[in-house]
């Protein structure tokens, strides 16, 4: 969903109030205090994280339609 540190708090605090996530996942060093007070959690990552994960998990499966996709043919 579209959460920026930019946008004034109090639409992004909405934002997750009408959406209900699981979690924030939000950079290292980014703002995310506009979550306080929604009850859901934040999760710091950094570029390593998902460098290690993107690793871990490998190439992801293709899209319908898109090349790799063994239906579009």
């Amino acid at each position: 969903m579209p959460l920026n540190e930019a946008y004034p708090a109090e639409r992004n605090r909405r934002i997750l109030e009408l959406a209900g996530p699981d979690a924030v996942l939000a950079d290292a060093g980014q703002d995310a205090s506009f979550a306080d007070g929604t009850g859901v959690p934040v999760v710091r990552i950094g570029a390593d994280d998902v460098a290690r994960t993107l690793r871990e998990r490998g190439p992801a499966p293709a899209l319908a339609g898109e090349p790799g996709d063994p239906d579009a043919m």
